[in-house]
């Protein structure tokens, strides 16, 4: 189990260090415009199964997200990075439940594509989602459970 919290860390820091650092130069904005046109473009390629295929991306994002902290909850006895992860897996019940509510608006036409997503929001999660994920590889390198 351990090595799956390390992967899955690991890549989890990979994945949000783009938009992270993006973020801590002040300059989120080009980054999200691009990731607007190319799911824009997707969704224009992939037609009407795009919108099963988002809903399974969510779902899967959810079952990712679950395994993630399971995983952190179960292995890590750093009661700092418990409490943390305790707050960030809060954060990402609201950040999940508001992209999945707005999916929903916007599949029903009550809501331009432009605003599925709340970049604050965004930001927040991806900062949250470095951070944990850095202290988390942190403390399993160098404080071995």
């Amino acid at each position: 189990m351990l090595i799956c919290l390390e992967v899955s860390a690991g890549l989890l820091l990979i994945l949000y260090s783009i938009y992270f650092f993006k973020i801590l130069k002040g300059d989120p904005l080009d980054f999200e415009i691009e990731l607007m046109k190319s799911l824009a473009e997707w969704m224009i390629n992939r037609g009407p199964a795009s919108r099963w295929q988002l809903w399974m991306l969510y779902f899967l994002s959810i079952l990712l997200e679950a395994g993630y902290f399971f995983l952190v909850f179960s292995l890590m006895n750093n009661m700092f990075i418990r409490m943390f992860s305790m707050f960030f897996a809060g954060f990402e019940v609201f950040h999940l439940f508001l992209v999945g509510a707005n999916l929903n608006r916007f599949f029903r036409g009550k809501i331009p594509l432009k605003h599925i997503f709340s970049w604050p929001v965004e930001r927040c999660s991806a900062v949250l989602f470095f951070t944990n994920t850095m202290l988390v590889l942190v403390n399993v390198f160098f404080y071995p459970l």
